[in-house]
């Protein structure tokens, strides 16, 4: 494809899929693939002006992570669960009284 200088140098495979693509260049020319020496002008110009550049080059920068602060109530769910596993006798007592909680709660609803 023949390219002004300015763009050819920044000019990938991948950006010409784009333009590719963007021109609907597979369904208007479908024969241009199989003759590449004689790429027709307009699908040239097509995908000349559906190449878009968007602003400036990437730049890589480093980011430090951090730990996230969840506030109170994660810490204090930590916690909890660090002392019920520990008391692996008042966990199922616990759960074991939701349970009875919830079914005493649904009788008392259906009665």
């Amino acid at each position: 494809m023949d390219l002004p200088a300015e763009t050819h140098d920044r000019f990938t495979a991948a950006d010409g899929r784009v333009a590719l693509f963007l021109c609907d260049g597979p369904l208007r020319w479908p024969y241009a693939f199989l003759e590449p020496r004689q790429i027709p002008d307009n699908l040239k110009t097509a995908m000349r002006k559906s190449l878009m550049r968007a602003g400036p080059e990437l730049q890589i920068s480093n980011m430090v992570p951090r730990p996230i602060d969840l506030g109170l109530i994660p810490e204090l769910a930590d916690d909890t669960m660090d002392a019920l596993n520990r008391m692996p006798l008042i966990k199922a007592l616990i759960g074991w009284l939701i349970f009875l909680s919830i079914l005493t709660y649904l009788f008392w609803i259906t009665r």
